[in-house]
């Protein structure tokens, strides 16, 4: 067996970051985030599924080519039920659909959340799912520079 050489304490390097330890299936993952001063994103598929498809249908609805739940039913192959509540996500907040869109939603919510009722206010929204009532004002072109325009 080889001898190894001893590690002089000048060759040492300390590294300080944050991780955390998960366990799965017996093994131990030390989890170290990419960007530790971003957000935490945890993008649930389902809940971008039905923001995706409402507003696709939506899209169908406004240019004729469905005209009611049933037609969608039909076209999908899905129940009324499943087509009603998930169309209603068509009428979400936009802070509250860019939040899904970008794994950025409180992780209490899912998708059985928005698929049981959506309400058509959005301050009702905020508070259902659980989001700030006052979202983030967005940056306008009245309040860039003059070299920051659109």
């Amino acid at each position: 067996m080889p001898h190894k050489k001893p590690i002089e304490p000048s060759e040492l390097i300390c590294l300080s970051i944050e991780a955390r330890r998960n366990q799965y299936g017996g093994e131990v993952h030390l989890v170290v985030t990419p960007n530790s001063g971003a957000p935490d994103r945890h993008p649930r598929p389902a809940l971008i599924k039905a923001v995706a498809r409402s507003h696709a249908w939506y899209e169908k609805l406004l240019a004729g080519k469905v005209v009611d739940v049933k037609s969608l039913t039909e076209e999908t192959g899905l129940t009324p039920h499943y087509v009603r509540n998930v169309f209603a996500c068509a009428f979400l907040a936009p802070d509250i659909v860019e939040a899904i869109l970008d794994g950025r939603q409180p992780i209490a919510l899912k998708f059985e959340n928005l698929y049981k009722y959506v309400p058509l206010s959005w301050v009702e929204q905020r508070q259902q799912f659980g989001f700030p009532q006052d979202p983030s004002p967005r940056r306008t072109p009245s309040s860039m520079g003059p070299d920051q325009g659109i």
